[in-house]
């Protein structure tokens, strides 16, 4: 385990690195009703008898987290706030925190209190993704690897992040030899 405290860099790099590529990847299917007679032509999929999907990456969905915000500000403002925007933005935000505080965890340090809204942020991640996983249950399908991919990074990071928490608030406490 002492490799793990000594690379954290590293692995949290490599972490980023397939987070990026989770996040590129699908995670919802764009519905198109479609008879069974017709085919559905790539890169659509058929789903069931009445219906094609076209994979969507979450990729395409950040650049909206930023006109969320101003329309969130707006509503607050006049009263009329998107309760569904909201929703969707805030899920963003779950899902692209863990990216800022990786960076901040490699270029300012490892800090206990940052260590520890890290940990917080990872579990709030992970609980995201495996939401976004699940509201496709009636279509599970291999097609959106994107939501799972980042699911399983975001808890094996949780629980490496922990172990090095874990790790040095023991240190911390025992007395040296």
């Amino acid at each position: 385990m002492s490799w793990i405290n000594e690379h954290k860099h590293i692995w949290r790099i490599v972490f980023l690195t397939w987070l990026v590529i989770a996040i590129s990847g699908p995670w919802f299917f764009d519905l198109t009703w479609v008879p069974p007679t017709y085919t559905c032509s790539a890169p659509h999929i058929r789903l069931d008898g009445n219906y094609c999907g076209l994979p969507i990456s979450l990729f395409s969905f950040l650049p909206t987290i930023s006109r969320d915000l101003t329309n969130l500000a707006t509503g607050l403002f006049t009263g009329a706030v998107d309760l569904w925007g909201l929703l969707f933005g805030t899920f963003l935000l779950l899902l692209v925190l863990p990216f800022l505080s990786i960076i901040t965890l490699i270029w300012r340090g490892d800090r206990q209190n940052w260590r520890a809204f890290h940990i917080v942020v990872l579990g709030l991640a992970v609980a995201a993704s495996v939401f976004a996983g699940l509201l496709n249950f009636p279509r599970l399908h291999p097609a959106l690897w994107g939501a799972w991919l980042y699911a399983i990074l975001a808890a094996g990071m949780l629980l490496l992040e922990a172990q090095i928490a874990v790790t040095a608030v023991t240190n911390r406490r025992s007395p040296r030899e």
